[in-house]
């Protein structure tokens, strides 16, 4: 069973918001370069990456050697945050994954909340009643700035009371995922 990894990256304008003296689309792209180069280890094909905002952009497998160039793609956009929309299109990758044997984290940098809020609460709800058990499937949001951190806290905390068979989802602010290895990034998704 190989781990497969999809990273999804929150393009929407907010993200060009400066904290300190970079911008959190700045931060993203630094955080995620590492993290792609551990996940071309973990998986030999790359990870599957995608851009969100107002539409989600399919950017391919990034290898190792293309993270820096497709990272620098990357731009804000001016419009929203279509969360859900990423989520239907990752986890309808991840459940052939899952048919094949691997499992799968769907890792999403991001400062807000979705726009969509009601499709990302069904789509991780279906997610998590579509596996068998719990290590199939981990959903890790790293996020920017508190002004989401309560509604992605209850996605966190509370979809098991909602419907959810497991808890696939965790959510953790920017400074402590810098603060992790991938190692404890990994454990923190698929075991907090």
């Amino acid at each position: 069973m190989a781990l497969q990894v999809i990273l999804g990256f929150d393009n929407s304008a907010s993200m060009q918001t400066r904290d300190g003296n970079a911008t959190r689309m700045q931060k993203a792209k630094e955080l995620a370069g590492p993290i792609i180069q551990k996940a071309c280890q973990l998986d030999p094909n790359g990870p599957d990456v995608y851009s969100f905002g107002g539409k989600v952009t399919y950017l391919g497998n990034i290898t190792a050697d293309q993270a820096t160039v497709k990272l620098n793609t990357l731009a804000a956009d001016e419009y929203s945050t279509k969360l859900g929309e990423f989520l239907i299109e990752a986890f309808r990758r991840a459940r052939g994954m899952i048919a094949e044997g691997d499992s799968v984290l769907v890792l999403i940098f991001t400062d807000g909340a979705a726009s969509d809020r009601s499709v990302v609460k069904r789509e991780i709800i279906n997610m998590s009643n579509s596996i068998t058990d719990d290590s199939q499937c981990a959903l890790e949001i790293i996020y920017f700035g508190d002004e989401a951190a309560n509604y992605l806290r209850e996605l966190d905390d509370d979809l098991q009371n909602q419907g959810a068979k497991f808890d696939i989802v965790d959510a953790t602010p920017i400074e402590e995922a810098l603060r992790l290895d991938l190692e404890q990034l990994l454990d923190k998704a698929f075991n907090d």
